[in-house]
């Protein structure tokens, strides 16, 4: 094949030459400057910050001191952010830098495991490039949420599968996967999803290469489960004893009432990314010539994975926040979309179809706005840092003005960076942060995280003093009826 002479002549020049480090080290480093160019920080990551907050300040992992919820859904990166708030300082660029570890890790076990899947280190580098070129992947290498924890854990899992198929009989490496597992469904339990099926497909390489029908069977199924087991179901039964439930009350908001305009949604969603990034044409060559192209039995599960991973967030509707449900799982389409190209043995074909990549992430960097419910990451920030939102700002203004005076309590919407840096009392109006909401509050609209609202009656109940909708600042000398968004406001 043309192709694959190409690619080892590129990689016998690189061994000879002795230019890989190098070159490795400033695509890799280049990819990171990227990404922290594009740093940023959202309102919904400042709910894990207040929950560490509290658990710091010895009200236990709560919203309020004194009633428990489970309004996060991350539940490690949660016990992370602890560490700044004992520490005495900020979380915000606490967990930009940590999210930056992760993204490194994440784009090293992409280039490990792409060079393990292909034989190659061009091939690892390559996929690589991509990888950490796509803007919300390199975005959301910040961002204050567990995104990139999550997707480290993913592939790191991936990694070590196909290690454990190598060598069947590698006690170590088994334990390492279990605990991988169990740290990616303590970060988010959706993680339960691919490790799922990497699981089956690890069991069903033991028993076709005959690890599972010797006397070890037994050994080597409690190396798989055992570790995970331990962190596992410690969890949960806290879980069940403190909150009452094992799933988390996000999941009762965005989860709970599916319906086909909530599907509607979710395919919205996923279609919206693979529009905006241009990635159409190549997944139609991976169509075409499916069979050809994964014959290469090592890569069915990766399909899989990606496959039941959309349709789960199909289920929930997608999200929101620019495609951050499916960042997770990018890695894996990545290798995918690597694995169409590598098919093709003209190499001005395989040229193009890279640089369609790279065009698509410009393509995308450059056009993205708000659509169809789903806000950019520009659009993310500017609400906890713009002058015209300033959530931040205005939290602390709350905490200026009634940190010193009892029992305030507040209800807003924005759920975020007001409570946290208010550090009042406050009513989530929309349920994610309040059992009551989530399950009983009024049905809004089908857009992630915002499908229920507080009705009147419920705030009055918690003895709400003060009731924040989606907040502005206004220019100073502008009254609110003169502002352009007061005549969408219901009074």
């Amino acid at each position: 094949m043309l192709y694959a002479k190409v690619i080892n002549k590129t990689d016998q020049m690189i061994r000879r030459k002795g230019v890989f480090s190098l070159l490795f080290g400033v695509i890799f480093f280049s990819l990171i400057i990227l990404a922290w160019n594009s740093a940023f920080i959202q309102d919904d990551a400042f709910i894990s910050f207040r929950y560490a907050a509290n658990l710091t300040n010895g009200h236990g992992l709560v919203w309020n001191p004194g009633e428990r919820v489970e309004g996060y859904s991350n539940f490690l990166w949660t016990l992370l952010m602890v560490i700044p708030h004992a520490l005495g300082f900020g979380p915000v660029i606490f967990s930009k830098i940590l999210g930056m570890i992760f993204f490194s890790g994440s784009l090293a076990f992409t280039y490990i495991t792409a060079k393990k899947l292909f034989n190659s280190q061009a091939s690892g580098l390559t996929v690589m490039t991509i990888l950490g070129s796509n803007y919300s992947f390199s975005a959301y290498a910040t961002g204050g949420l567990e995104t990139q924890l999550q997707t480290f854990l993913i592939i790191l899992g991936v990694y070590f599968a196909l290690l454990i198929k190598g060598h069947p009989e590698d006690s170590g490496k088994r334990i390492l996967f279990s605990l991988v597992s169990a740290s990616a469904i303590l970060t988010r339990l959706d993680s339960g999803l691919p490790f799922f099926f990497i699981y089956i497909f690890i069991l069903i390489d033991d028993f076709r290469s005959g690890t599972l029908r010797n006397h070890k069977t037994v050994d080597y199924l409690t190396l798989l489960l055992t570790p995970a087991a331990f962190l596992i179901l410690p969890w949960l039964i806290w879980k069940y004893s403190y909150y009452g439930s094992l799933l988390p009350n996000t999941f009762m908001v965005k989860a709970a009432s599916p319906s086909f305009s909530i599907f509607k949604q979710g395919v919205l969603y996923v279609s919206l990314f693979f529009n905006s990034y241009l990635l159409i044409p190549i997944l139609f060559l991976g169509l075409l010539f499916f069979k050809n192209i994964f014959k290469n039995q090592t890569l069915l599960p990766l399909i899989i994975i990606l496959f039941f991973w959309i349709m789960y967030v199909v289920f929930v509707g997608g999200d929101f926040m620019e495609f951050r449900f499916l960042i997770p799982v990018l890695p894996l389409l990545f290798l995918l979309l690597y694995a169409i190209i590598h098919h093709f043995q003209t190499p001005l074909l395989r040229i193009l179809l890279i640089f369609l990549i790279f065009g698509g992430s410009w393509h995308h960097y450059s056009t993205f706005q708000n659509r169809h419910g789903v806000e950019s990451i520009a659009s993310l920030e500017a609400h906890v840092i713009s002058e015209a939102e300033n959530w931040i700002v205005v939290g602390m203004k709350l905490k200026d003005l009634f940190g010193k005076v009892d029992d305030v309590r507040i209800a807003t919407t924005a759920a975020g960076a007001i409570p946290y840096y208010s550090g009042l009392y406050s009513v989530d109006m929309h349920g994610l942060n309040d059992a009551w909401v989530a399950r009983h509050g009024i049905y809004l609209s089908d857009r992630p995280g915002h499908q229920r609202i507080a009705p009147l009656s419920y705030l009055l109940y918690r003895e709400v003093n003060l009731l924040i909708g989606q907040p502005m600042v206004l220019p100073r000398g502008i009254r609110p009826e003169e502002h352009p968004a007061f005549g969408e406001l219901e009074i």
